[in-house]
């Protein structure tokens, strides 16, 4: 079997497993070429140098035959790289989205109305700390007029819930709550006495012993520092409870019409009110 670089190779003959065949034809003169060779040859075939620049081919047929890498195509790199690319971008999409969303629930969530406890008012607590409280959760979730005025309607209790059901519901937030703080405000303790005498109403069941009870403690909250004012509506209940109990002839009928006559102006609330 001639070679390109001119010798001869001695054939072999064909026997399974590995065989060692001399190649004679080599000299020492050609071990730059055997060299060479060496590097050129299949990996299923072996070459052992022996003594007197001999070489041994070897030959195992059990390991698969040589295949030459293939050069890496610059295209398809370039292919790879971008489909790499794009896909990272995909998913750097995907998880700005993710994130973008869980941030538009988070502020739902911080500006939901659950977060708050809503306050509430039954005009006897300090109006204050009340207002404050519910201005700022109305700023906190931007609440429209008809809404703001439903939430703080909400929060009334009491004789606060009473007063507001008497006012006209077409009233805008801002006079609504005008109207509330000046009837339960701290401030202006007469004006406030004198609002609460004009909505003060007997009930059905309620004897006019406890009515003017009633109408004694408003005067006496309302007009505290007016002892005059004070004085003269104190001892009313007394004598009416005294009157319901002993009131059987004409003489004392009359005396009582001229007695609740009497009582009657004095329960006017235009003396109280102009003091």
């Amino acid at each position: 079997m001639a070679s390109k670089w001119g010798f001869k190779l001695e054939s072999a003959p064909k026997v399974e497993g590995e065989m060692s065949l001399p190649l004679s034809c080599l000299s020492s003169d050609n071990e730059k070429e055997a060299d060479f060779l060496l590097e050129d040859v299949k990996p299923s075939l072996t070459l052992h140098k022996q003594g007197g620049g001999k070489y041994l081919q070897g030959y195992n047929p059990s390991q698969p035959p040589f295949q030459r890498r293939r050069p890496v195509d610059s295209s398809d790199s370039d292919d790879s790289d971008l489909e790499f690319s794009s896909e990272g971008e995909g998913n750097s999409d995907t998880d700005s989205r993710d994130s973008s969303d869980d941030y538009q629930r988070h502020r739902q969530r911080s500006r939901s109305p659950q977060r708050h406890k809503m306050p509430t008012y039954s005009g006897k607590e300090r109006w204050e700390p009340f207002t404050l409280k519910f201005t700022r959760i109305i700023k906190d979730n931007k609440w429209s007029d008809r809404k703001t005025k439903q939430r703080f309607f909400d929060c009334l209790v009491g004789d606060a819930l009473e007063y507001a059901d008497k006012l006209l519901r077409t009233l805008v937030f801002t006079k609504f709550e005008k109207k509330i703080k000046e009837r339960f405000s701290d401030k202006d303790v007469p004006v406030v006495a004198c609002r609460e005498l004009n909505f003060t109403r007997q009930e059905e069941n309620e004897s006019l012993a406890d009515f003017a009870q009633r109408i004694q403690t408003i005067t006496e909250d309302g007009f505290r520092h007016h002892n005059q004012e004070s004085d003269r509506y104190r001892g009313i209940p007394q004598r009416l409870k005294r009157e319901d109990g002993g009131a059987e002839s004409h003489g004392e009928e009359s005396q009582d019409g001229s007695q609740s006559s009497e009582i009657h102006k004095g329960l006017g609330g235009q003396s109280a009110c102009s003091v």
